[in-house]
This record gives structure tokens, C-alpha cells and sequence, in this order.
């Protein structure tokens, strides 16, 4: 098991952001593990964002700056 997925499974029993994000990959047929790895991988995609753009992580996304 890797890394992020232990965590994964308390956010998404949770009160967190990722809930919604967990229920709504239950409520498109996912099994329990299945929806938990998807959790992670959007966990890791978060995670490598903030590390590439050098930023604090917000609960509420950055608005979008125009080209």
C-alpha cells in the first residue's frame, strides 16, 4: 500500500474536502478501493501542484489568473 493511501481512507470516511470527491466516485459504481486510490491519485496531483507552483495549500481553489 502506498503512502497516500492510508491517509486517504480517513479523509474519506471524514468530515474533509475529499468526501465529495470519494462519494461522488462511489456513486459512479467505484468499489470502496477503487475510489480510495482515485482519492490518492488526486491527492498526489494536489500535492504536486502546490510543491511545482511553490504554494501553501488553500481548502478553496486560487482564482484562475487571465492570460
Amino acid at each position: 500500500m502506498g503512502v497516500l493511501v492510508p491517509p486517504t481512507c480517513c479523509e474519506a470516511r471524514g468530515r474533509s474536502p475529499y468526501r465529495d470527491f470519494y462519494l461522488r466516485k462511489r456513486g459512479e459504481g467505484f468499489k470502496h478501493v477503487q475510489a480510495v486510490i482515485a482519492l490518492a491519485r488526486r491527492r498526489a496531483g494536489v500535492l504536486w501542484a502546490l510543491l511545482r507552483d511553490n504554494r501553501a495549500f488553500t481548502p478553496v481553489p486560487p482564482v484562475a489568473q487571465a492570460a
